[in-house]
């Protein structure tokens, strides 16, 4: 019964080992990587029609510095591009809105060109008719 009981209690301490092993510890503070969250903004900005070319080229400047190791210069200029996405973001849905605005009123002139030609063309037709032969002349024969 002995026996039993130790390999139990083994098999309990292996599995809360694996347990203990495989969830890091809450102590331990995990560094996070600031870059995605920037590039999640400037990736909604740009699906929303804002021009974000320039704080895309910061972020990659920002980026190479990172990676050469100038940690404090990278992070003023992440933090410069970061704020100016934020700003951007409150106007984001009124850049959209006015584009979209813009395309269907350019789609609806294009499509009531034909609407268009259907009536005015033969008024103006009818209209230049009677311009033209408004002084001539009737004979009796």
């Amino acid at each position: 019964m002995k026996a039993t009981t130790g390999i139990s209690l083994l098999i309990i301490f292996f599995i809360f080992a694996t347990i203990l092993a495989s969830n890091p510890s809450n102590s331990q503070e995990e560094v996070q990587d600031p870059f995605p969250e920037v590039l999640a903004k400037l990736t909604y900005l740009n699906s929303m029609g804002v021009n974000v070319t320039s704080l895309v080229d910061d972020l990659n400047e920002a980026l190479m510095l990172y990676q050469k190791g100038n940690i404090s210069q990278a992070m003023s200029i992440l933090n410069e591009v970061n704020a100016t996405a934020s700003s951007l973001l409150s106007r984001a849905d009124e850049t959209h809105f006015r584009q979209l605005f813009e395309k269907y009123t350019e789609a609806a002139l294009l499509l009531s060109i034909p609407l268009i030609i259907y009536v005015a063309l033969p008024r103006a037709y009818a209209y230049f008719w009677y311009n033209s032969r408004k002084n001539w002349k009737v004979k009796k024969k």
